[in-house]
């Protein structure tokens, strides 16, 4: 699963950081790309990973932008 999602922020809490982050838990992983960033817009990619065994059922993902979304693509 993907999703594309344009955030306006009142800065870019990015700048000095990498733009790409992994978490890894039991059986799946999260990914957090910026892939894009102008102004105070950034457009991100999340993508949820299975690397278990197993189906994972009546699952949700939670994302505190720190900002407005807009246009979530995907989602």
């Amino acid at each position: 699963m993907a999703a594309n999602v344009f955030m306006t922020m009142p800065f870019s809490a990015f700048a000095d950081e990498e733009s790409s982050r992994i978490y890894t838990y039991d059986d799946y992983e999260v990914s957090y790309d910026v892939t894009n960033s102008w102004g105070n817009t950034e457009v991100v990619s999340i993508t949820l990973s299975n690397t278990g065994d197993n189906t994972i059922e009546n699952w949700m993902l939670y994302f505190d932008p720190n900002g407005q979304v807009h246009d979530p693509v995907n989602a």
